[in-house]
């Protein structure tokens, strides 16, 4: 769906690599709901459904990899509507195609990185 972006999906093939990612979220946007977000970026690779692992309510998560071995992706917290921007590496080329996952919507960008 993306060019030069390869979907990541769980498993045991990720499972390690995932564990060395630092992410940084670096944007987000509001009213964004799971039904729009998944039927413009697909299904999620991975769902997360237990209340005591999230701040309340469902999490979908979509990362991707670039061919130059960078993450990127959006999070979901269903319930709240708000969708939040991550990369693995603060580069500004890297944070701006990060946009793409939510272009439909009004992105706020954050003037400081934070750590995930």
């Amino acid at each position: 769906m993306f060019p030069n972006l390869t979907s990541i999906y769980p498993g045991p093939d990720t499972a390690e690599e995932r564990k060395n990612i630092r992410l940084w979220l670096v944007g987000q946007a509001w009213q964004v709901t799971r039904e729009a977000l998944r039927a413009y970026l697909g299904e999620p690779f991975y769902v997360e459904t237990d209340n005591f692992c999230t701040a309340g309510g469902e999490e979908d998560w979509w990362t991707y990899k670039t061919k130059d071995g960078d993450y990127l992706g959006v999070y979901l917290n269903a319930g709240a509507e708000h969708a939040m921007l991550y990369v693995s590496r603060l580069s500004d080329d890297l944070i701006a195609y990060s946009g793409i996952f939510l272009k439909h919507w009004t992105i706020e960008w954050f003037e400081q990185a934070y750590a995930w």
